[in-house]
Formats: C-alpha cells, structure tokens, sequence
C-alpha cells in the first residue's frame, strides 16, 4: 500500500510539471492567426497616421486622394493609399499616358475606339502596386518591366489620328540625293540620286523584325506624330536636309528634321531615332 501510495504521488507531480511548462492549452496555429491580426492592426494603425499627418499638413481639410473618382474601365497608375499630388510625381498626371486624376488612359485597339479629339496610340507601361505614402512621397512596387499598350490619348499630346499609310524621308547632302519609302508590311524601297557613288539606282529591301517592331511603335506612339505637327521649325542647316513625309489616313505629316538631330536645345529625339533606324536601309 505504501508504495501504491508513493506511485500516485509521483504522477501526481509529473502531471503537474507538465501543465506548469506548457502553460494554457493553445495550438500552434491559433497564436499565429493572432500574431497576423496584430501586425495587420500594426500596420493598418502606420499607414493611417500617415496618411493623417500629409493631410494635416495642409489646410487642415483632407487631401484628394489618386484616383478617387474612379477610373473606369482602366486601372488607377498608383493603386493603394497615395494622395493625388504625391502620385502625380510618380506617373506625371495630364500627359499622354496618365490623366489629370493619376487614372491610366482608357485602353483601345482603334481611333473608333477614342472620342473625336482622341487616338488609339501605342506607349510602352510599366504597372505600379501597393502605393503607399511616407512624407509626401507616394512609394509602389514596381512592376517587371515595359510592355506596350494601346490607349486613347489627346491628340494635342499624341499627335493626328489615321492609320499610316507610307513613310518617306528624304535626304540631300550637297545635291547627294537618297529616298527611302517605307511601307506598312516592312518593304523598303530605296532611290538613289544621279549623284550617288555609282549613280542613279533603286534598290528593295525588307525591315528586320526588331527594326519594323520600332518603326511601328515610333509611328504608332505619341512623340513622332506629335513632333512633325508641332509648328516649330527645326533650324535649317547649310548642306544637309532631311525631309520626312508620313502619309495616314487622310493626312500627311511632313517636316524638315536636319536641324532637329544635333547634340544641342533643338534635338528631337524621336526624330533622332527614326534617321538611325532609316539609315541602316
């Protein structure tokens, strides 16, 4: 009996060792739950304080936030917490691509697609996530990297409607003579002036794929159509002119851009870009 009695004894005492270490009965994933739900609160807590302190540091009213009229059927360019101003740093609001509400420009696959004072123009884009703000700048994730987009854009910024038709560029050095036609499927057809090392000839060639891939981006972007319309003049040059005809529906675009090539205030790049494409044919 004695040693009945010292035996319980010792279970007694074990079993209460045991619930001393292990403290209440609570499993593994229930406290991780919990621990999730702090930090949320944790967070949700910061992010609210900053957002208070950037509206406080205005009028006392609370500052517009990106995108807060909604943006249709297209996406905000700052999705999350940013307020209006801190985003338009980001995707710089009111420009071909971004509106004045930080919204993404509605998407298209044609002018028809567009209002009147609208086309459908091509822009390479890059998404941003979970835009928070911290001291009056609006930080995201960035995404992966570009890809190209088709959007309607204000033709003030974007340039004339119409799909392209041709592409020529005309070119004299000192009465050397070289035209190049571009067409839509890659063809290049190439006339050279009486002028030329072997005289008058015309040649064909067909655009690489990485260089028809530029070209059309080029005319279906905002910067070229825009430029050749721009009433501004390129500065003429003595010996060298560089003329460039792009035929769309209904109107032609034509500009002499020798002068809009140089490393100085009146460089275009889009201009730059289509005489290094051009003059690999």
């Amino acid at each position: 009996m004695k040693r009945l009695a010292l035996f319980s004894l010792v279970v007694s005492g074990a079993l209460a060792l045991v619930q001393a270490c292990t403290g209440p009965d609570v499993s593994i994933a229930e406290n991780g739950a919990a621990g999730e739900s702090n930090q949320q609160t944790a967070g949700a807590g910061s992010q609210s304080g900053g957002s208070a302190s950037a509206a406080g540091s205005g009028t006392g009213s609370t500052a517009t936030p990106a995108c807060d009229r909604g943006c249709g059927d297209s996406e905000c360019g700052t999705p999350g917490s940013c307020t209006l101003a801190a985003a338009c740093k980001v995707v710089d609001c009111g420009t071909d691509t971004f509106d004045d509400n930080a919204c993404v420009r509605p998407s298209c696959q044609a002018d028809d697609d567009c209002v009147a004072d609208e086309r459908c123009a091509s822009v390479l884009f890059s998404r941003h996530y979970q835009c928070v703000e911290h001291g009056g700048n609006c930080d995201c994730v960035a995404g992966l990297g570009l890809f190209t987009l088709n959007i309607c854009s204000p033709v003030e910024l974007a340039g004339a409607r119409g799909q392209w038709q041709s592409l020529k560029i005309s070119e004299s050095v000192i009465g050397d003579t070289t035209d190049r036609t571009f067409a839509t499927d890659g063809s290049v057809t190439v006339e050279r002036g009486p002028a030329a090392p072997g005289g008058a000839s015309t040649t064909t060639a067909e655009l690489s794929a990485e260089d028809l891939d530029q070209l059309r981006m080029l005319i279906n972007g905002t910067a070229l159509r825009r430029d050749l319309a721009d009433p501004t003049d390129c500065p003429l040059t003595k010996s060298y002119d560089a003329i460039v005809q792009l035929q769309l529906d209904g109107t032609q675009l034509e500009k002499n851009v020798a002068g809009c090539l140089g490393n100085d205030a009146a460089f275009v790049a889009s201009f730059k870009a289509l005489m290094d494409l051009a003059a690999r044919y």
